[in-house]
């Protein structure tokens, strides 16, 4: 819910960053969006639904703002910076539509999700 803290940790290429992160906005099955702040950025993101009919469009916006010598570092090597940003985000939307593909065809051939603690799927 609004107000709700939480720690992030992002491993990738064998490094991990703890951020730290609060709820901004909630709206139960269209809306959430939060702050997180970590060691090299601050980011302000926001997850939206749309119901499509027979679909779900999910839509992510985000802004970030690098820290630091990060700051200055990022206007000379922004083109960089956003193709590990992408890279980052399309194998994360990989994983979450494999996710929601996976539990909607066991749902169907009515297996459920059973091994997935705490995963609930919309649809």
């Amino acid at each position: 819910m609004i107000g709700t803290t939480f720690r992030e940790t992002i491993e990738e290429d064998g490094r991990s960053v703890e951020m730290y992160g609060t709820v901004t906005d909630y709206q139960q099955d269209r809306v959430l969006a939060m702050e997180l702040g970590g060691k090299y950025n601050n980011v302000e993101v926001e997850y939206r639904l749309e119901d499509m009919g027979r679909y779900t469009r999910l839509t992510m916006s985000s802004n970030i703002q690098f820290r630091s010598y990060l700051k200055i570092l990022s206007m000379v090597l922004w083109p960089f910076f956003k193709r590990k940003l992408v890279e980052q985000l399309n194998r994360e939307y990989a994983r979450l539509k494999e996710l929601c593909e996976r539990d909607t065809l066991a749902v169907q051939s009515g297996e459920g999700n059973k091994g997935d603690a705490g995963y609930t799927q919309r649809r």
